[in-house]
């Protein structure tokens, strides 16, 4: 099978230039314990179960991970795929190092996360009074967001799957991080929640559906659950090159579209967000769900991919060409 965007996209070993030093040692980490695990087709959330439109073999990391186009409703899924005891053991042990590019957290990096998480606090503050809330965050890392809200005296709740960052966390921000997931937030029976943060943790779940009923549990009678993921349409905001959108551990790729297909078909209700995609959603027992099937929406998608494909073979031939242009001018200025 080959990628509808070229060659590139399946050529085994090959990755996105960022990959180097500690982050490099953690792939190979990943490639040696983990990737001998077996995995399993995944159909589409729209429904539709046939393999979907093949647009990438590898991801960013270089790893093998077949990303397919749900031709019906636009949808990008990882299939086949690992189960998910094997996800959660690679965030538990390689996957900071792997995304951050370093095993080593400094309080400077901390700080650092706690001044990236403006834009969202200041997102939440636009929307929703956080002072004296209780506010939970799912997949939290070492609880730099929920540090940034300690001043509106909101109470704050972070569950991640690394022990060692849920360490550092407390540390570093004096916040309660507890191990674990939406399970470990139900399990504790305590009073549901204003405000549930998923920021950039949705497209790493495998079973969305489920993961929402929980959530929807969590949540008080007028709660919000704030989304943030990577918007596959606006993908170009993170890199120029359309390699470094995939990723063997964000399972789903969402456009906006297709995120208010799936949460609207559980019951919740946009209240604002963008392409980016930032999100605010409330749960409500009217349901008008958006149609999943689009061949437009799908076709949309895929002709974004094929752009940013030919955009970056067209930067990529011209600093070719200047780079040689450079070298017979300073090879004829030496001679």
């Amino acid at each position: 099978m080959h990628s509808v965007l070229g060659a590139r996209y399946d050529k085994r070993g090959d990755y996105h230039g960022y990959v180097k030093g500690e982050r490099l040692d953690a792939l190979h980490a990943v490639e040696r314990d983990v990737l001998h695990a077996g995995k399993q087709a995944a159909g589409c959330l729209c429904g539709d179960h046939n393999a979907g439109l093949h647009i990438a073999g590898i991801d960013r990391w270089g790893l093998e991970a077949s990303t397919v186009l749900c031709e019906k409703c636009g949808l990008v899924r990882v299939s086949p795929r690992w189960e998910d005891e094997t996800y959660i053991n690679i965030y538990k042990n390689y996957f900071w190092a792997l995304q951050s590019g370093t095993s080593t957290i400094t309080k400077e990096r901390f700080d650092l996360s706690v001044r990236r998480a403006e834009a969202s606090v200041e997102y939440l503050k636009s929307f929703t009074e956080l002072a004296g809330k209780r506010i939970l965050e799912l997949g939290c890392s070492y609880g730099a967001a929920l540090s940034r809200l300690k001043e509106t005296g909101a109470e704050l709740v972070g569950y991640d799957w690394d022990a060692q960052i849920i360490e550092l966390g407390r540390g570093y921000g004096d916040v309660d991080l507890r191990l674990g997931g939406a399970d470990h937030a139900l399990a504790a029976g305590e009073k549901p929640y204003d405000l549930v943060i998923m920021r950039h943790v949705l497209e790493h779940v495998l079973d969305p559906v489920a993961e929402l009923s929980k959530i929807r549990q969590l949540l008080g009678k007028d709660g919000v659950l704030f989304i943030e993921v990577p918007g596959f349409l606006n993908q170009q905001e993170y890199s120029p090159d359309p390699l470094a959108i995939f990723n063997a551990f964000h399972v789903y790729g969402f456009c906006l579209e297709t995120l208010i297909c799936l949460m609207e078909s559980q019951g919740f209700m946009l209240l604002n967000g963008d392409e980016r995609i930032t999100s605010i959603w409330r749960p409500c027992d009217v349901q008008h769900p958006m149609a999943w099937e689009s061949a437009s929406r799908a076709a949309r998608v895929l002709e974004f991919m094929k752009q940013m494909e030919a955009r970056r073979m067209k930067e990529s031939g011209f600093t070719s060409k200047l780079r040689a242009a450079l070298s017979n001018f300073i090879s004829r200025s030496g001679s």
